[in-house]
């Protein structure tokens, strides 16, 4: 699989959006994908958050699914926290993002 079809869901003024896409791109890199690319989608609705199952900013989708799927949680326009190792962070890290994509991009 060449392409991931990768797409970032946010919402407007989301501040975990440039260090999530900042873990995005390193995480591409340490897999050599270096010229993936990414789509930045604004979720603007609460209609759209429930039509994208969107449960918050920033949703890391890859081939349509989302890469931390949390079935149950809400959707909505609201901010999107990941269990890190350090505690709740506004992105997963690259490193968790990494093995996400490898799984994705190798099977």
């Amino acid at each position: 699989m060449n392409d991931l079809d990768l797409v970032v869901l946010t919402i407007a003024g989301c501040p975990h959006l440039a260090p999530a896409l900042h873990d995005l791109r390193v995480a591409l890199d340490s897999l050599g994908l270096h010229d993936e690319d990414i789509q930045v989608f604004v979720v603007d609705s609460p209609d759209q958050a429930m039509a994208l199952e969107f449960r918050g900013s920033p949703t890391f989708v890859a081939g349509g699914a989302d890469l931390f799927p949390e079935e149950g949680k809400p959707t909505g326009l609201s901010c999107r926290l990941y269990r890190t190792p350090s505690g709740l962070k506004g992105s997963p890290g690259a490193e968790r993002l990494a093995e996400r994509l490898g799984d994705r991009h190798t099977g």
